[in-house]
């Protein structure tokens, strides 16, 4: 949206085909409030180990995900859709 509504502000009066493509539902997740409501604060990030690759996380102990990590996980997948979700939604507001 930064970058997407200031063009279309330029470019008001001229017809125009988008197609935008979203990232950020994907590896690595920053999310900030409200977006992070679904992440336990209290989960201990120091079992995981971020190798800096693709596959950012894979547990110290190379065992299986527990529940607790699966759970932060979709906290951070639901944090992300509900980011995404907003920012389309001022995007459709603008367009209106």
């Amino acid at each position: 949206n930064t970058q997407v509504i200031p063009w279309l502000e330029a470019h008001r009066d001229t017809p125009f085909f988008l197609y935008l493509h979203s990232v950020d539902t994907h590896f690595p997740h920053v999310l900030k409030e409200p977006d992070n409501q679904w992440v336990d604060p209290g989960y201990d990030l120091s079992q995981l180990n971020d190798d800096g690759s693709w596959n950012i996380f894979r547990r110290k102990d190379g065992k299986p995900y527990t529940e607790a990590d699966k759970a932060y996980f979709r906290g951070l997948y639901d944090g992300a859709l509900h980011y995404t979700d907003r920012q389309v939604g001022i995007l459709m507001d603008y367009l209106e």
